[in-house]
Order: C-alpha cells, then structure tokens, then sequence
C-alpha cells in the first residue's frame, strides 16, 4: 500500500490514516505496513513513518525471529524506543499464541504435530533432547 516517497501524506485525509482505518475497520483489515507505522508512532527527520513502516515490515517478513533484533538495528532512522516497541509487540504476540491454547486438540497428522511444536522450538539455538 505504502511506497517509497511520501508525497501522499500531504493529500491523505485523517480517515484514511493507519490509526483512523483500525478504528474503523478493525486491526484485521488493516496492512503490515500500517500496523507497524501505528507501533512506531512517528518517523524521522529524513523518513516518514510509512517509510519507515515499510521496511520494518519488510525486515519483520524475511528474518527469523532471533534476528530481528538485529536487522531494524540496520534501518536508517530507527531509534533504541522504536526498536524496543517492535520487540515488546513480537514477544507479545508470541506469547499470546500459546495462551489460547485453552482446550485440548486432537492432533491426527504429523503436519499438525509440527504446526503445534513448531513455535517451542524456533527459538532455540541448538538441538536438544525431550
């Protein structure tokens, strides 16, 4: 949705912002992009926050999560806070996963053996044994 000029901002009407649209229409009908350009809140002196939003999204899609740390470290305009929110919201999300899982399921496949054990062990960094 989002390109890489900002020109747009001038001419986007408050109903059409990324904030305006969650309100309206809800978290699910709303981009990467602009969900991210809501956690980030503002931009910086050289980028806009929907520039800024697109390449987080972009770092945020292609990397394991142990290294996603690392990577919004390389975007030009990110600061420590931003970074730190990004973060806060992926743990959050991680966690949250887990803890709908109120009800015993059924698993008939590996496929979805792998599916429920997948996120347990993306995390670490060598084999281990249970």
């Amino acid at each position: 949705m989002f390109g890489t000029k900002c020109e747009y901002l001038f001419w986007m009407e408050n109903h059409e912002m990324p904030r305006e649209r969650l309100f309206v229409y809800g978290a699910n009908q709303l981009a990467l992009q602009e969900l991210v350009a809501i956690i980030l809140a503002s931009g910086h002196r050289k980028r806009s926050v929907f520039d800024l939003s697109v390449e987080v999204a972009e770092v945020i899609a292609s990397y394991e999560p142990s290294d996603v740390g690392h990577q919004l470290r390389t975007v030009e305009g990110l600061g420590d806070a931003q970074i730190a929110r990004i973060l806060a919201c992926l743990e959050l999300c991680r966690r949250l996963k887990g803890v709908r899982r109120t009800s015993f399921q059924k698993i008939t496949s590996a496929i979805e053996a792998m599916s429920y054990v997948r996120p347990y062990f993306r995390r670490l960094t060598r084999e281990s044994f249970f």
